[in-house]
């Protein structure tokens, strides 16, 4: 009774899926099982040398026909000349593979020098042809755009991504594809393609299709998503203004203060080493914000970015040089009376884009958090203006600010007994005394 062993699966050594019937059908010569194979045409057998070899011997000594439906004729292994035939076919069909891939490589990376997109158009893009050559395309933005360009700026702002997923789903936008957001698709959206860059092998290249976000936002948001802290904060740290931050001054076991208590009662921080001493959430937050918005208001608040400004100059103009040496590296390719060689602009994109993506990484790790930079604004700060924008900042990035301004915060230890009966104005009198800071 014949078997079928089909497939649908490329039998070249580029294919990544598994062959089962194929490996199925080997088994079964092996076993002494078949008689004859018919084959479409041999290179639908495997054009891996070796494993093609390999199967011709598992048919010679087990006296297996191999019957050619292209070729309209049987071969018979124990023959030489028709043993030579098959091998030298299985040669000649990976031949075949190899020249193939060498030009869909080529065709590849052709592409992404010009800047063309490869795959799929981009969540936020919509592929348009040319009306008379389909091979001809660009990219342009769609209604989506709008809602990756927000994604990756709330990012920068250091927005959890917790938030940015239920606020997405509380406004009925949902994921490319229509399901509902989930992390990795929002950490996904965070690629070069978004600052209008082809990524081919680890080499960035200027697309035909415009940006979405300008290239300070994307670093500062890539720079939010591996920051090294993200994945070891202490459980629940983002959803209290200053848990974790604060110190609890002289305590014996280095302890910070941390949310405690029901949730029926008031609001606390208390020590999370031993519990040595606590202080009212409200009161703290209020004074520490409070301490915020003045030392921004400040004249010589400016003072605070100018570290970090310096820094960050240092790795603009590194990105600058680099990213000139790439320019005129294509430019010199690209020069019809002669320039450097396609190896040679291969060889000076390895060398030079990851030195290129760590000054850039490095630029924007040196600039003040997106967080901060949306507290300050463009113009004049005050106190009366920081307010509203504090508020629409997220948890996560007050917190940000805070470990951005402050060197140190610790509470120490009461000063007074409060009672129930205890004023506003004595809390926060309270609070005041005991807390002791250092800016940064």
């Amino acid at each position: 009774m014949p078997l079928d062993y089909g497939d649908t699966v490329s039998a070249s050594r580029f294919g990544t899926r598994e062959r089962g019937g194929w490996s199925e059908l080997v088994v079964d010569v092996t076993a002494g099982k078949l008689d004859i194979v018919v084959l479409w045409d041999s290179s639908r057998g495997d054009r891996t040398p070796s494993t093609w070899a390999f199967f011709l011997e598992r048919c010679r000594k087990h006296a297996v026909r191999i019957h050619v439906i292209r070729d309209q004729r049987s071969y018979d292994l124990a023959i030489p000349r028709d043993w030579k035939i098959l091998h030298d076919s299985g040669t000649d069909a990976a031949y075949e593979s190899e020249i193939k891939s060498v030009d869909v490589l080529r065709g590849v990376a052709g592409a992404a020098l010009a800047g063309k997109a490869h795959g799929r158009a981009a969540h936020g893009y919509t592929r348009r042809y040319d009306p008379d050559d389909r091979k001809i395309f660009t990219e342009v933005p769609n209604d989506d755009a709008v809602v990756v360009r927000e994604i990756i700026e709330r990012i920068a702002r250091e927005d959890p991504l917790i938030a940015i997923m239920r606020d997405l789903h509380a406004r009925g936008i949902t994921a490319p594809g229509g399901g509902p957001w989930r992390r990795n698709m929002i950490k996904k959206l965070v690629h070069p393609r978004y600052i209008g860059k082809r990524s081919h092998n680890g080499v960035l290249h200027d697309a035909n299709w415009p940006p979405l976000v300008d290239e300070v936002t994307f670093y500062r948001a890539q720079s939010v998503l591996s920051a090294p802290g993200r994945r070891q904060a202490a459980p629940g740290a983002t959803k209290h203004l200053l848990s974790y931050i604060v110190l609890a001054q002289g305590c014996e076991q280095g302890g910070r203060l941390a949310m405690q208590g029901r949730a029926d009662r008031a609001r606390r921080y208390k020590c999370d080493a031993d519990s040595c001493l606590s202080i009212g959430a409200d009161e703290l937050e209020a004074f520490v914000t409070e301490l915020v918005m003045h030392r921004l208001a400040r004249p010589d608040a400016r003072q605070v970015f100018a570290r970090g400004d310096e820094a960050a100059r240092v790795a603009e103009v590194e990105v600058a040089r680099l990213d000139l040496q790439l320019r005129e590296a294509r430019v010199s390719f690209a020069d019809p009376d002669g320039g450097i060689s396609a190896d040679a602009l291969a060889m000076k994109e390895r060398h030079t884009m990851p030195l290129l993506e760590a000054a850039r990484q490095r630029q924007a790790e040196a600039s003040h958090s997106g967080a901060l930079l949306a507290l300050v604004g463009d113009g004049e700060f005050t106190v009366e203006v920081g307010r509203p924008r504090w508020k629409r900042l997220s948890v996560a990035a007050r917190r940000s600010v805070i470990k951005t301004l402050f060197a140190k915060i610790e509470v120490g230890r009461p000063t007074r007994r409060l009672t129930r009966w205890s004023t506003g104005d004595e809390r926060m009198e309270e609070a005041v005394r005991r807390t002791a800071i250092e800016w940064a």
